[in-house]
């Protein structure tokens, strides 16, 4: 990327708006100013205060009057106290296609070119504005749709990730500092009170790189979303607990069994998660030669089972008005193929204590776990099965903690550095300890943390990760 290049872009969404925010960034942008905004003196004096002032099409020309393009508020951003980092103007034009067009035509024929998707963004970092970690949040932030999705990105754009990366590198290059020094003077054994030293030192670091990539689980699902899927044999309440969930008739729902041929998928919010839920066709085991419409809906199955096995969380409906004997073994299939799965009697309006329990006896064994009662029907029971689900989604991290991984790149790095410092550790135990050795794992630790933040010379990550942006970020 050629940094020396001035840019710009609209910053606000396309399409007509009562406002649209172009951004100018660059080497060239006091001159620009000069050139197409009215009362640019008072602008380039006063950084950060916005002045209504006068936009034009064109520069000026000796002895002619310009006709304004727009009159607006124009804010100048002065280096290095912008987002950038470089000399910013941002120009609020009035929303229209036609204005957003003729001014970027205007700066383009100044020599301004289009920025590509996410190129503010990777001046901020590249001048030091924000870390690594930073600027991929801020891209989660632009892209969030639930609480959850937010709140972690801003936690991590407002520097918590990268503190808690540098508070684990900071011992990490003094032990490297103190091993080298041993390295230097070849003729002295490690002393064993300095092994031990150096192991010690190395534990604590150790513990809290297992609990940020524990945090992982949770804050993928934060970042990404869950998929939950909606599992049972046919005609168990899959489709009215769908409805039920999500507020509305999205499934069509019959008393024939089979109604349902595909799986149908919908986005809830759960205290703020995003959750994808799959009402699945149900699983039935047909043994023998298949009709046509029976092959048809074994399309349907199969679809069914590869949801079973890919999603975070199942919900199991359980019928205990149909035959318990081919639920029980689906039951048994669903918790081989799922580790988080909740079990839910549905139609339980229906049905009296008796034969509950009775039920929830027979289920004993192959599911030791509280059985849930709900009824879509009546909305019964679904308030707690809410909280179940993001409860069993959400394992130990019941809160969302100060720091968490939620990003595949960040758990890969660290887990590279946990690995190294592990290595380190045996090496520190081993009959015949080798400095040099411990003194390459803890560099190679070092190495994986400063990727997470963006320490790295590779533009081929760079250009990856800024890729994904939109334009104006």
């Amino acid at each position: 990327m050629d940094t020396q290049d001035t840019i710009a872009a609209p910053i606000t969404a396309a399409g007509p708006s009562a406002v649209a925010l172009i951004r100018i960034s660059g080497p060239e942008t006091r001159k620009l100013t000069e050139q197409l905004i009215g009362r640019s003196q008072q602008i380039l004096a006063n950084p950060r205060l916005s002045t209504y002032a006068p936009v034009y099409a064109e520069p000026p020309i000796s002895g002619q009057a310009r006709e304004p393009l727009d009159h607006t508020l124009v804010t100048y951003f002065a280096a290095p106290k912008s987002f950038t980092g470089e000399d910013v103007v941002e120009v609020a034009l009035h929303g229209g296609s036609y204005l957003q067009t003729a001014f970027m035509k205007a700066l383009q024929e100044q020599g301004v070119r289009l920025a590509r998707a996410g190129e503010f963004s990777q001046r901020a970092y590249l001048n030091g504005q924000m870390d690594l970690s930073q600027a991929e949040a801020v891209a989660d932030l632009i892209a969030s749709e639930t609480a959850a999705q937010a709140r972690v990105a801003r936690i991590q754009l407002e520097g918590r990730l990268s503190d808690a990366i540098a508070k684990l590198g900071a011992p990490l290059r003094e032990l490297l500092a103190e091993i080298e020094a041993y390295i230097d003077f070849p003729e002295e054994d490690i002393e064993p009170l300095a092994l031990e030293k150096w192991c010690a030192s190395l534990a604590p670091i150790l513990a809290d790189m297992a609990r940020y990539l524990a945090s992982y689980s949770f804050g993928r699902l934060c970042r990404e979303g869950a998929e939950v899927a909606l599992v049972g044999i046919p005609n168990a309440g899959k489709s009215s607990l769908l409805n039920c969930l999500l507020g509305e008739e999205r499934a069509i729902v019959t008393e024939v069994a089979g109604t349902t041929r595909d799986s149908i998928g919908e986005k809830i919010s759960l205290q703020g998660l995003s959750v994808h839920l799959w009402d699945t066709a149900g699983i039935v085991n047909r043994p023998g030669e298949l009709s046509e419409q029976e092959r048809i809906e074994q399309i349907g199955v199969e679809r069914s089972r590869k949801h079973l096995r890919e999603s975070d969380a199942v919900i199991f409906l359980l019928d205990v008005e149909q035959d318990m004997e081919p639920q029980g073994a689906l039951l048994a299939e669903a918790r081989e193929s799922c580790a988080k799965l909740i079990l839910a009697m549905s139609k339980c309006d229906t049905l009296d204590e008796d034969r509950i329990k009775v039920a929830k006896s027979e289920l004993a064994a192959l599911y030791p776990e509280e059985v849930l009662c709900i009824s879509s029907k009546a909305d019964a029971g679904t308030a707690e099965l809410r909280d179940r689900l993001f409860s069993l989604l959400a394992g130990d991290e019941q809160a969302i903690g100060s720091v968490m991984l939620c990003n595949q790149r960040h758990y890969h790095s660290l887990s590279e550095a946990k690995e190294a410092i592990l290595a380190a550790i045996g090496l520190l135990e081993g009959s015949a300890p080798q400095a040099e050795l411990v003194a390459f794992e803890i560099r190679t630790a070092l190495t994986a943390l400063n990727e997470i933040i963006g320490v790295t010379d590779n533009e081929d990550i760079l250009d990856l990760i800024f890729s994904k942006f939109c334009i104006g970020k």
